[in-house]
Order: structure tokens, then C-alpha cells, then sequence
């Protein structure tokens, strides 16, 4: 797979992440409702995801010393992409707040790793075009948000699969180099 193909991949991780807390924001009186909740119960959908993203990114470089930016990449957009499943078929606001914090979670490893992934596998004269497309997805983002929990379902989907699949590139491209022997 091409580093431009897998620059795309790891920006439209971001997309998903910020199309997902676009949706919940500006679909709050709609979702308050349909769950039975007063409007200011609603606000816990927001701040949940908020709070539980504070926590992790703190923790994103070590554990991706721990286990590798690939693969706590990889498992935290899994992580996100189920999570956001389960807040599409909550059946109360509870399960959607504790859906929100694993969201939250996910997302806050997903952003920091897709940008250390993007400047690892991009030769350094590409960094400022690598990043420039990252950021386009969290511009363009609020714009293309849905307008229900079934297309943002389908939205998510397909790009977790390619995720996926691009999982074994990220890691053979983003690979450190093997150490100097002494």
C-alpha cells in the first residue's frame, strides 16, 4: 500500500473521531429525547466523551512505548468503532454515557497516534502536506456529519475495515529501523 494511501487511512481515522463528536453535539436535544432524558442530563453525552479523552491521551505515548503506535493504534480504532455501535443502539442514557466514555478513550489514543504515524511514514519533505490532509478531515469533519445513528454507523464502518486492512502496511512502513549493533 502506498504512504500516500496510508496517509489518507490514518487521516480519516481523525475524520471519524471528529464526525462522531460533531453528530453527538449537535444531535443532543434529539438523542435527550429519544432516551427520555432532560435536557440536562443530555450534557453528559458531551462531557463524558471529554472527560474520558483528558485521561487518555496522557497515556498514549506510553503505551504505544509499551506495546507499539501501531498497534495501540490499531486496537483503539477497534475500541472506538465498537463503541461508537453501542451508542447507536443504546437504550438508555446510562449505556450511552458509559458508550461515550469508551469512546472518549479510544479517541483520545487515535489523534496522537495518527499524527506520530503519519510523520513516521512520511519522508520529512512530506510532513507539512502529510499533516495538511490530517487536518482537512478535522475541518471538513463538522461539515459532512450526518444526521442519524444509522449513517453514522455507516459512515464509521467502512472506515475501521480499511483500518484494518492497513493495519500490516502501518506496520511494516512505521517499523523502527533496527538499532546499531555497539
Amino acid at each position: 500500500m502506498p504512504v500516500g494511501l496510508l496517509t489518507v487511512v490514518l487521516a480519516m481515522a481523525n475524520f471519524m473521531q471528529v464526525l462522531d463528536l460533531t453528530i453527538a453535539n449537535v444531535s443532543l436535544p434529539a438523542i435527550t429525547s429519544d432516551l427520555g432524558a432532560v435536557p440536562s442530563q443530555g450534557a453528559w453525552i458531551v462531557t463524558s466523551f471529554a472527560a474520558a479523552n483528558a485521561v487518555s491521551v496522557p497515556l498514549t505515548g506510553w503505551l504505544a512505548d509499551r506495546y507499539g503506535q501501531v498497534r495501540v493504534f490499531a486496537t483503539a480504532t477497534l475500541m472506538f468503532t465498537l463503541a461508537s455501535l453501542l451508542c447507536g443502539l443504546a437504550w438508555s442514557m446510562a449505556v450511552l454515557i458509559a458508550c461515550r466514555v469508551l469512546q472518549g478513550l479510544a479517541a483520545g489514543f487515535m489523534v496522537p497516534l495518527s499524527q506520530s504515524l503519519l510523520l513516521r511514514i512520511n519522508p520529512p519533505e512530506k510532513h507539512g502536506m502529510a499533516l495538511a490532509i490530517w487536518m482537512m478531515t478535522s475541518t471538513i469533519g463538522p461539515i459532512c456529519a450526518p444526521a442519524g445513528t444509522f449513517s453514522l454507523i455507516a459512515t464509521n464502518a467502512p472506515i475501521a475495515a480499511t483500518a484494518r486492512v492497513a493495519r500490516t502496511e502501518l506496520a511494516a512502513v512505521a517499523s523502527p529501523p533496527p538499532a546499531a549493533a555497539p
